[in-house]
């Protein structure tokens, strides 16, 4: 082989092996962002927040479900001229736990009649103990009269008064509850007298009106 087709295939080879290399072009760098110490504060303090948010969510809503709560509602009255012949329905608002040794008593504090009969400021009397009620179970109570004849020979109920109270004991809770149900006696239009409920404060406030003395 002569001397100038050496060179000719020296050329060749030297030419296929730029052509076969692989070209390795380094990555750029990336410049990393330098969050400021105020929005790292941020993000720090809304995580800790959302944290706290839902720690207080589960513990009221586990408040809601382990809460004892006892209602006292009018239901159905037997004789409209006389408030006291209105029944009560109680009933277990809590809808997972039952209560039990539920003991109720009424007071009468103000009754004044239109023939001048009053009954103030008379001590509670014990009702028959509900042994238990299952959750959003319901029973009944009367608050009796401490006189028979209102309505009638007593005159008819022109102010009322009176407050149930409750205790009772629920599974799960450490102590016995107890709550007031004050009510109002307000007549309608027929003469007829309805039981509505009051808060502590505005019986104190009623009562204040209506007999200043208590």
């Amino acid at each position: 082989m002569d001397r100038r087709r050496r060179r000719h295939l020296k050329r060749l080879r030297a030419r296929l092996a730029v052509n076969n290399s692989e070209v390795i072009v380094p990555p750029k760098k990336q410049k990393r962002r330098k969050d400021s110490p105020f929005l790292r504060g941020a993000l720090f303090g809304s995580k800790w927040l959302w944290a706290f948010a839902g720690i207080v969510i589960t513990l009221l809503g586990g408040f809601a479900i382990l809460r004892p709560h006892v209602s006292i509602d009018p239901d159905l009255q037997l004789n409209p001229s006389d408030p006291f012949s209105i029944q009560f329905a109680v009933k277990n608002e809590n809808g997972v736990f039952e209560v039990r040794e539920l003991n109720p008593s009424c007071r009468t504090i103000y009754v004044i009649t239109s023939h001048n009969v009053g009954l103030i400021g008379l001590p509670p009397r014990p009702l028959p103990t509900i042994s238990k009620l299952e959750p959003n179970e319901k029973s009944t109570l009367i608050c009796p009269p401490w006189i028979g004849g209102l309505g009638a020979g007593a005159g008819n109920v022109n102010t009322a008064f009176i407050e149930m109270d409750i205790s009772y004991e629920q599974a799960w809770w450490p102590r016995t509850e107890s709550q007031r149900f004050p009510f109002r006696g307000v007549i309608d239009s027929q003469g007829g007298v309805h039981w509505t409920h009051l808060t502590p404060s505005e019986l104190q406030t009623d009562l204040s009106k209506q007999a200043p003395k208590l």
